[in-house]
């Protein structure tokens, strides 16, 4: 693992535009994860909380047809009645995960935009480590680069 780490670094010695490549990377990495936290963050504190029920779940196999391995994932659809509104909104969350967590009819916390009702998120529906996974893989980038010699 050291010599190829040692591998690295001495590539991006020999090669300026190899280490301008990895710091931009690195800075698109850090700025996604950035601001998909942020846009989540402020989505929460603007969002309106209520009660919503699960209605079922959409179920596919992950992966490609015919690959070894592909499991069966589930991804809940929910309702739930808007403050303030007689209608209720009916979502089909896309964030499928290998088990059930939820039953069905079971009640859940629900965050929705006011304005636009079809904005709708579970509470455990944001993929925290992806992103904090994505900050980290670039803070790893950018210390290889600041550790090689100009």
């Amino acid at each position: 693992m050291i010599m190829k780490l040692n591998y690295l670094i001495n590539m991006i010695e020999c090669n300026p535009i190899f280490k301008i490549f990895l710091l931009l990377v690195c800075l698109g990495l850090f700025g996604f994860g950035v601001w998909n936290i942020m846009n989540y963050l402020n989505f929460k504190n603007k969002a309106l909380e209520t009660k919503g029920i699960i209605l079922g779940y959409h179920s596919k196999r992950k992966g490609h047809q015919g690959t070894f391995g592909n499991p069966i994932v589930h991804a809940p659809a929910f309702s739930y009645k808007p403050i303030n509104s007689m209608d209720s909104v009916k979502i089909q969350i896309h964030k499928h995960r290998k088990n059930k967590k939820y039953k069905i009819g079971q009640l859940v916390t629900v965050y929705y935009n006011p304005n636009k009702t079809k904005t709708a998120l579970l509470n455990d529906s944001f993929n925290w480590s992806l992103y904090i996974g994505f900050i980290v893989v670039a803070i790893i980038g950018f210390y290889i680069v600041l550790k090689s010699r100009p």
